[in-house]
């Protein structure tokens, strides 16, 4: 009987032992496979971050020539540079990435209609495509955040 308790013991003690282990290493993968991801689209992120800064300021001034070129820049850094980098290693994250991406996407073809003096007024539609795009962008930011910071 005595022989019986303490094998129990050494299987309960290495069972714990398997669980503690076990439960840090999806935190280290995690946090290895964001890390290498981030290294890789941080690049695509801050061109996307400034492309949009970008319209931004040349909507204020409403120079069309500026921002035609700022709307295609828009487009490409999140069609062509962004986009490249999904899936990321977290689901969330690249939810939010591909929500800014279509919003981006939106936001640049009503941008470039507005350029083109199309008779729709699509002031209203461009800014809201953009504010939501932005908004995903931050939350995504976050998500990174958190990510590299929380192993």
């Amino acid at each position: 009987a005595a022989l019986l308790l303490a094998g129990a013991a050494a299987g309960v003690t290495v069972i714990n032992h398997t669980r503690q282990t076990g439960s840090s290493d999806p935190t280290t993968s995690n946090f290895t496979a964001i890390q290498q991801w981030w290294a890789g689209a941080h690049k695509d992120f801050t061109a996307m971050q400034n492309a949009s800064e970008e319209v931004s300021q040349a909507f204020s001034g409403f120079r069309p020539g500026a921002l035609a070129l700022a709307c295609q820049h828009v487009h490409d850094a999140a069609e062509v540079g962004l986009l490249s980098r999904l899936p990321s290693p977290n689901p969330d994250l690249t939810a939010e990435l591909h929500a800014a991406v279509e919003d981006f996407h939106s936001a640049a073809h009503l941008c470039l209609a507005v350029v083109a003096g199309s008779p729709t007024n699509y002031d209203g539609e461009f800014f809201s495509s953009m504010a939501q795009a932005n908004r995903h962008m931050r939350a995504a930011q976050d998500i990174i955040n958190k990510m590299l910071v929380d192993v």
